[in-house]
């Protein structure tokens, strides 16, 4: 009866070793793999980037622009960067005078042109006077930016 229980403890051992053995085996394999997918797709983003860089510009000069416009409260300034002729950062480095409920709703037209790389966007219902003084700040600023 020890015999037999000695024999069934050490076929247990022996089978969570191997278990810990294979899923370090997987775990390994599965990291290098991560790893190489990463390095391959920011190669390839990085070869995308290049290329629409060296295609025909975009729709603006490359620089970072300043705009003002009128929003809910008063005066909404922002700035602009463009690189490679899009809209890379649309940042709002003054609103004083909005009420922060509305203006933080308001923020998202920002992500729509930056995306769109355009002033259109869609006006947040609830806080119509604040988006319309982003997107009118970002429209002046990108006025200065538009290639000829």
């Amino acid at each position: 009866m020890k015999h037999s229980v000695f024999l069934l403890r050490s076929f247990t051992l022996l089978v969570i070793i191997a278990s810990v053995w294979c899923y370090q085996t997987a775990a390994v394999q599965r990291s290098e793999v991560t790893a190489q997918v990463r390095a391959e797709a920011f190669e390839i983003r990085k070869q995308r980037e290049a290329e629409a860089s060296k295609a025909q510009p975009g729709k603006y000069k490359d620089g970072t622009y300043e705009g003002e416009a009128e929003g809910f409260g008063g005066p909404i300034r922002v700035r602009v960067t463009v690189s490679a002729g899009k809209i890379r950062e649309i940042e709002v480095y003054d609103h004083a005078k909005e009420d922060d409920t509305y203006f933080g709703m308001a923020l998202s037209v920002t992500e729509q042109m930056t995306e769109a790389n355009d002033t259109k966007a869609d006006i947040v219902s609830g806080a119509t006077f604040s988006s319309n003084g982003i997107i009118n700040a970002v429209t002046k600023a990108l006025e200065k930016a538009v290639r000829t």
